[in-house]
């Protein structure tokens, strides 16, 4: 079938394809002697984004071949109002077996085809879905291999096609970087196309927050394609941005994701991650025996620390929690809590980063959760004995008030018979030097931070609340007034002596 050529108004300045291509339409074969001369490889902070563009438009869409022009300009239009140079687009016109496989069942394989010279292939599809035409696509990073999920936009007006389509490519782009030195807790990363400004801050290559994922690169034999290993759990957030190179600040997942510990030869490099429109599935099981966790609830915090801590989901029976779309709207901490205050885990995650379910084995720490139901269980006794410490004081001062001497000693008589503060401190003592001794025998740690500090905040319970001044104020009060009783009255004046 043939190709319609697009006019050249239509291809502008949005990149260098433009030019490229028109130079050689017009001029013809470049000379032999040119070709021979070696082209100077362009620094990657200068380099802008060859981006490879599979439209593919279902028939359902009702999208005819003059409405798919109109769009793509449109699209072009504020690809050069917005970004600018730092994306070089080109629409492929062959698209092969593209349009007879969902997005969902994609591969990177199916991709590949398409992207000899460029830095991402996107595959977008135009659909209807009931009386709503949708846009989907998903972006494949060519030098990682990196197949990124599934971005959606929803079309609710036939005109505003070219404005979602930008929306979801702006979405789908993910910036590359090479990986710098790690100093002071942060990493200078070297941004592609950092260098080359864009037409507004929206087409930025990157901007403070942009979060990237680090990928480490094995070199094979010429000809084979290299070993390419994710760095599990660990995020890089932009601080500040200093011309192409951008600080970034490690959100760290695992103990060293830099680390240059390895025999082989490798390269580290940096890829953007944004949150997409799918569920986040996890599961968690215990280490050791491998069975799942149970009934832990799972608490997520956005990064950097902003909105408050929100329960997200609990596991059930398979230790399995799926958290819907849209949980979150970018880079949270999910904690994982045994009981009501003990963290099982904190882990760094972003929301839809994978279709696939997520393993995560932690160590449960029973000693930990033991000692700390003992001190729940103290904590509830303590609560109990300063309730009714609290009535017992309202009823003594009534009683005062009213120079009831002898319901002031009942009163009294009943406080004393609660439980005193030496008790619950005897207790508290046994608790902790029980978790110290714990620690010594299994050489594990028992007494965690949060377990210290619940001991602590139960010591202060008893400090402030289980304070005896009251009471003994009380007591000194009956005593004075039984001693004013039962003291001799004087005669009175003027009184006749007997006999």
């Amino acid at each position: 079938m043939s190709v319609a050529i697009p006019s050249v108004s239509k291809l502008r300045s949005v990149g260098s394809f433009a030019c490229a291509g028109l130079l050689v339409l017009f001029l013809g074969t470049v000379p032999a002697q040119a070709q021979q001369k070696p082209a100077k490889a362009v620094p990657i902070e200068d380099k802008p984004y060859t981006i490879r563009i599979l439209l593919d438009v279902e028939p359902l869409a009702r999208i005819d071949p003059a409405r798919r022009a109109t769009i793509i300009d449109q699209w072009l239009d504020l690809v050069d109002s917005y970004v600018g140079a730092p994306w070089a687009p080109e629409f492929v016109a062959n698209q092969g077996e593209f349009p007879a496989i969902a997005l969902g069942d994609l591969k990177a394989d199916d991709l590949k085809p398409f992207a000899a010279n460029a830095d991402k292939v996107w595959g977008i599809r135009f659909y209807q879905q009931g009386p709503t035409l949708i846009v989907e696509g998903r972006e494949l990073d060519v030098q990682t291999n990196e197949l990124g999920e599934i971005h959606r936009r929803e079309i609710p007006y036939p005109v505003d096609a070219a404005r979602q389509l930008f929306r979801l490519t702006l979405a789908m782009f993910t910036p590359s970087a090479d990986i710098g030195e790690s100093k002071s807790g942060g990493v200078w990363f070297l941004v592609q196309g950092g260098a080359i400004p864009a037409n507004s801050p929206l087409g930025a290559v990157v901007s403070v927050g942009t979060i990237f994922r680090a990928l480490r690169i094995f070199p094979k034999p010429k000809g084979t394609p290299p070993e390419i290993i994710k760095v599990p759990y660990s995020y890089f957030r932009v601080e500040r941005i200093e011309g192409a190179r951008a600080r970034c600040e490690i959100i760290q997942g695992v103990g060293d994701p830099l680390t240059n510990r390895y025999a082989r030869e490798n390269k580290l490099v940096a890829l953007g991650i944004k949150p997409s429109s799918i569920p986040t599935k996890l599961r968690f099981i215990l280490k050791g025996d491998r069975r799942p966790a149970v009934g832990f609830r799972l608490i997520a915090r956005s990064i950097p620390t902003g909105l408050k801590p929100t329960d997200v989901g609990m596991t059930d029976r398979d230790g399995r929690v799926v958290l819907k779309p849209g949980f979150a709207d970018g880079l949270v901490s999910l904690r994982l809590m045994a009981g009501n205050e003990e963290p099982m885990l904190d882990l760094p995650v972003m929301p839809g980063e994978t279709t696939d379910e997520r393993l995560i084995v932690f160590e449960p720490r029973p000693q930990t959760l033991a000692l700390e139901a003992r001190l729940d269980a103290l904590r509830d006794a303590i609560i109990d004995v300063v309730a009714d410490r609290s009535r017992l004081e309202l009823r003594m001062k009534a009683r005062l008030d009213g120079e009831d001497w002898p319901g002031l000693d009942e009163a009294i008589k009943e406080f004393r018979k609660l439980t005193p503060r030496a008790v619950f401190e005897t207790k508290l003592t046994r608790i902790r030097e029980d978790g110290e001794r714990q620690e010594n025998e299994l050489k594990t740690r028992i007494l965690t931070r949060n377990a210290r500090a619940q001991l602590d905040e139960t010591k202060g319970l008893i400090d402030r609340y289980l304070d005896d001044d009251a009471i003994r104020s009380y007591e000194d009060a009956a005593q004075r007034a039984k001693a004013e009783l039962t003291k001799p009255k004087a005669p009175a004046r003027g009184a006749k002596k007997a006999g």
